[in-house]
């Protein structure tokens, strides 16, 4: 649908460009009937997209809202079961965040993905979940670590919503 509402607006433009080559106010009418069922049917397909999805789906919060992380810290250490360690990242331990702990910061998978190819550091605080920028005002008076962003992501550390670290990082505004 969404791609037969860009060939309505092709259309009505061309029979805008008619009209005023001919002189002709019909091609104006039918441009602008053209351009009304262009916006009928990008509405038809962004409702259809929008129902095909799941609440679990990871698309984008609508501009100007932000969709809280997940409420998992790092990764629980391997357990270890008959003599053998369980694979890492099979379990992760649960655990609410600290009351004075910022939210999450809302990252695509797309941009997770992209985010853990970046080749810069980021700072965590032992025990909390996020990592920041080292502008963050909520380091200050604590003790913090540079990690690789992989690094990080790995542990299951997840972006700060304060210092929003994966825009900054995905705009290339810090360095390796």
């Amino acid at each position: 649908m969404i791609i037969g509402s860009i060939l309505f607006v092709l259309v009505a433009a061309g029979l805008f460009v008619a009209g005023v080559l001919q002189g002709d106010e019909v091609y104006y009418y039918l441009s602008i009937v053209a351009s009304a069922i262009a916006a009928l049917a990008l509405v038809v397909g962004v409702r259809t997209m929008a129902a095909g999805r799941s609440d679990d789906d990871f698309d984008a919060p609508p501009p100007g809202q932000r969709r809280p992380g997940p409420a998992v810290g790092r990764a629980a250490a391997p357990k270890q079961l008959g003599g053998r360690a369980e694979a890492p990242g099979t379990e992760l331990e649960v655990r609410a965040d600290p009351p004075d702990e910022p939210p999450a910061q809302y990252v695509t998978p797309i941009e997770a993905a992209r985010l853990a190819k970046v080749r810069a550091s980021v700072v965590v605080i032992d025990g909390r979940p996020r990592y920041h920028i080292i502008e963050c005002a909520h380091l200050l008076g604590r003790e913090h670590e540079a990690l690789p962003v992989r690094e990080a992501i790995e542990l299951g550390f997840t972006p700060c919503g304060a210092c929003e670290p994966a825009t900054v990082l995905l705009a290339g505004l810090l360095h390796p």
